[in-house]
């Protein structure tokens, strides 16, 4: 991969950082550090993973979730100084701030401590990009000079996507002004409810919390995360698995490539595995994992298992059960991810205000 400046016209992105560690990354913005996650240890420095590349060697799952972080190394098709960075949800949801690049990329992960640690890692977010904030007043989302097609973009789910198509309107937002006044009354009302709906979530949560235990035990669990699943992946088949012969997974979801030739096998096509646990405490029983490298080795026969995750209401992991559960992540080549109380019941929050009441 190149690297170094380009001497073609700023580029535009936009890119998704870690909400639910807004505070952390405003602050570090304010400093004139972009931060991203997935930067935890020093062989996920993507300088290092470029001379990786190049000789030819291949990249644990901890160094291949790190490499979709590229980009930020500047070069052809990538940001560099100058480019302007969209940053979506920031400082809150439905706002964004804009931020110009101001030099090139450096690896230094944070010391992370209590509510900041929410992966429970120790350290992360150690990609970063300097930056300066050129507009220092967050925009809404409903802002009448943004363009409807930009607007629409910020649903993209990826980390880190091009809005090179809406140059001119962004350069026409960092120009405008910010006012605190002009909003007709519809929009003013549609702020306040995701203001007030920001402000409860984590009361949200905690209701959700509460159901979840009074009215789902043990296996009957996986119907509500068969739900969440089919919402987070939407297009893909999703299929409750339980049971004596479930091979290690309770739900299995499947996104078959609707452009592949028939016959023909498609890089984009693939499949996740969910084990599900009605657990509390830590996370410490390692036949769980057992069970998913079961279910990893189990339905990979027709297309790659590209995640294997345990839904678990579990405040954490043991230090043990971390190490197993990295160890065969290495071993199988393919990640598996603990997601714990409060990231699932953020996901729920989440599924639950995109249903609405009824």
């Amino acid at each position: 991969m190149e690297t170094g400046e380009r001497t073609t016209p700023r580029a535009y992105w936009a890119m998704r950082t870690d909400r639910d560690n807004a505070p952390l990354i405003i602050d570090e913005l304010r400093q004139g550090r972009l931060r991203q996650g997935w930067g935890y240890v020093a062989d996920q420095d993507l300088r290092r993973l470029v001379k990786k590349r190049e000789a030819g060697l291949a990249f644990t799952p901890e160094e291949q979730s790190a490499w979709r972080n590229r980009p930020m190394l500047g070069g052809r098709n990538a940001i560099n100084p100058g480019d302007i960075v969209l940053l979506p949800n920031l400082p809150n949801p439905r706002e964004f701030l804009l931020v110009e690049i101001a030099g090139p990329y450096d690896f230094a992960p944070m010391v992370l401590n209590g509510e900041a640690d929410i992966n429970n890692l120790g350290c992360d977010y150690g990609h970063i990009l300097p930056v300066k904030i050129e507009q220092p007043k967050p925009i809404p989302m409903q802002d009448e000079q943004m363009h409807a097609g930009l607007r629409a973009s910020l649903t993209c789910r990826s980390r880190l996507w091009s809005v090179a198509d809406y140059a001119s309107n962004i350069e026409e937002l960092l120009a405008s002004p910010r006012k605190t006044t002009g909003w007709n009354l519809e929009r003013a009302f549609q702020r306040m409810i995701a203001d007030a709906m920001a402000a409860s979530g984590a009361a949200i949560e905690e209701k959700l919390g509460e159901y979840l235990a009074k009215r789902f035990s043990r296996a009957e669990l996986e119907v509500p995360c068969e739900a969440l699943v089919g919402y987070l992946f939407p297009g893909a088949k999703v299929e409750p698995h339980g049971g004596p012969a479930e091979h290690g997974a309770d739900i299995v979801a499947t996104w078959d490539d609707p452009l592949a030739a028939s016959g023909c096998p498609s890089n984009l096509s693939w499949r996740a595995v969910f084990q599900v646990k009605d657990w509390r405490g830590k996370a410490t029983e390692l036949g769980a994992l057992h069970q998913l490298e079961d279910a990893i080795r189990r339905y990979s026969d027709e297309y790659p298992v590209r995640g294997a995750y345990l839904l678990t209401l579990c405040e954490g992991e043991s230090e043990e059960f971390r190490l197993h559960r990295e160890e065969k992540g290495r071993e199988l080549q393919c990640p598996i991810t603990l997601v714990g109380q409060k990231r699932l019941l953020g996901l729920f929050r989440e599924y639950a205000i995109s249903r609405g009441p009824g």
